[in-house]
């Protein structure tokens, strides 16, 4: 198995971005087309989604994949997802606006482009994010495995418990997931061609595409799953290995299109007329099923009432009665604004907190990018196909370190203990890029004595905090008991006075 850096940051993202846009793209240019005809709708009245489903499939599923790892690193709450698609739908609907014709003032009006557009990237968002949670379990089983081989990796398989089985579990969930987009897309292909309807250049490769991910979602997935079968009896395939299986893969399916391309012509292997037939039968066959009684309504006439009885009814509650209509009134004016104030306060009250402030601090776009451009270097550096060779680009290994605290941090369950772990590995991962600076190299096997004593040696007058620090993170990492507010606040206290050492 791959690290699971390289998982979480490169595969999975690429997945849960390209396989929903790709089906969306198909769909909503073949439903179109569709409803054009169905309809007899003349040309042009529908908006010309073509210039735009791509752009919005890049904005929302990059926003899923991205906010998910981020959020997923933190342990934030679900609100935190719910705030992102509501500002996604609220960004959308205002670049839809923007988009249209017409003056400015009544751009925001609400109509079939804003609408169509919000749903759209909720649609893409979703799917990007339950295909990434999806994956959640291959990537913990990829921390687990990693790095090892022969005997250990064997003992690790069996140590694993129910994660290999849920691992395997989601691949299944994704091929299936995968393969009801493909027969929705084949039953409006099938409608389409029995329509005889044009279908433009784009909507053909559109759909052309998503058949090629799907086939690389099907051979991608069995082979995760000889990989984890592998494991199971100790044996790790090289990137060398793994390589040769894909290409091997891709070669057997341009085979089968050229050959497909090659016999294929004008007329249809099975006639529009045997599947409308088939259609019909199994319509006849559904109606079987159901009862032959017909629903009679038993309607008896009534003499009407005398003329004025039911005004005359309604005379007491207007003498002696509560008038209502301008509380309904009050309410009708006075709820949208106490919505949207609560929409506001919603989304802007993370900032209030610290802990929201600075994660937001923490994930700059800058920072992203620099990471995205590592993972690129990353891919490039290795030139021979050997996962020895791989250029080093991160010497400190302080993703290796995030990545193992933030395994540590799951052992944790009690919220509160949680979050106070979470404070300290922040607090010390601000200790570690200090000593970078001072060229001390934390690595992921230093331990934090060790690395602590090693700073102490370097700077003598910091000795008895350094021991303070190291104290305090030993008993936050592996005593059953929290460090309580007083030691917590001496901890932040000493961390801070070393890194503010030039």
């Amino acid at each position: 198995m791959r690290s699971h850096d390289y998982y979480r940051n490169i595969i999975h993202p690429v997945i849960a971005l390209v396989l929903p846009a790709s089906f969306l793209v198909s769909c909503t240019l073949l439903v179109t087309a569709l409803l054009v005809d169905s309809l007899n709708l003349p040309e042009g009245l529908l908006p010309n989604w073509h210039g735009t489903l791509i752009l919005l499939s890049m904005i929302s599923g990059l926003t899923a994949v991205v906010c998910g790892n981020i959020f997923q690193r933190e342990h934030v709450r679900w609100t935190a997802r719910l705030r992102e698609l509501i500002v996604l739908a609220m960004f959308v609907y205002a670049l839809a606006s923007l988009s249209k014709d017409g003056p400015l003032s009544s751009r925001g009006i609400p109509s079939l482009s804003n609408i169509f557009a919000v749903l759209y990237a909720s649609f893409q968002w979703f799917v990007s994010a339950r295909i990434q949670n999806a994956l959640r379990d291959r990537e913990i089983l990829a921390l687990e495995l990693e790095g090892k081989n022969g005997d250990e990796l064997y003992s690790s398989m069996r140590d694993a418990g129910a994660q290999p089985a849920a691992a395997q579990q989601s691949l299944e969930w994704l091929k299936g997931f995968s393969t009801s987009f493909a027969i929705v897309l084949l039953v409006l292909l099938l409608l389409s061609g029995s329509k005889n309807i044009t279908m433009t250049v784009l909507t053909i490769l559109s759909v052309m595409q998503y058949f090629w991910v799907y086939l690389f979602i099907l051979i991608l997935c069995s082979q995760y799953g000889f990989e984890q079968y592998a494991a199971g009896a100790g044996l790790r395939e090289t990137d060398r290995q793994r390589s040769g299986r894909l290409r091997f893969a891709v070669i057997i399916i341009l085979l089968i299109g050229g050959s497909a391309f090659l016999f294929g012509g004008y007329s249809s292997l099975i006639p529009t007329t045997w599947i409308g037939a088939l259609f019909i039968r199994l319509g006849l066959w559904i109606r079987s099923f159901i009862p032959g009684a017909v629903i009679r309504l038993n309607m008896q006439s009534q003499l009407d009432d005398p003329a004025g009885k039911g005004f005359r009814e309604l005379i007491p509650y207007g003498d002696h009665g509560t008038d209502l209509s301008a509380f309904f009134e009050s309410l009708a004016r006075f709820a949208p604004i106490a919505f949207g104030i609560f929409v506001v306060l919603f989304l802007l009250s993370p900032l209030v907190s610290k802990r929201y402030r600075v994660m937001i601090a923490r994930h700059s776009v800058i920072s992203f990018l620099r990471e995205v451009f590592a993972h690129f270097r990353t891919i490039i550096g290795t030139r021979d196909g050997s996962e020895e060779k791989r250029a080093p680009l991160d010497p400190d290994n302080l993703r290796e370190v995030r990545t193992r605290l933030a395994g540590m941090g799951r052992l944790h369950t009690d919220r509160k203990r949680r979050n106070e772990f979470g404070r300290v590995c922040r607090l010390f991962l601000r200790l570690i890029s200090w000593g970078k600076r001072q060229g001390v190299i934390f690595t992921a096997v230093t331990a934090a004595r060790t690395y602590t004593s090693t700073l102490s040696q370097r700077f003598p007058a910091y000795k008895e905090t350094f021991a303070v620090i190291a104290d305090c993170f030993e008993q936050a990492v592996y005593s059953s008991l929290p460090l309580g507010k007083e030691r917590l606040a001496d901890y932040e206290k000493a961390i801070k006075s070393v890194v503010k050492f030039k």
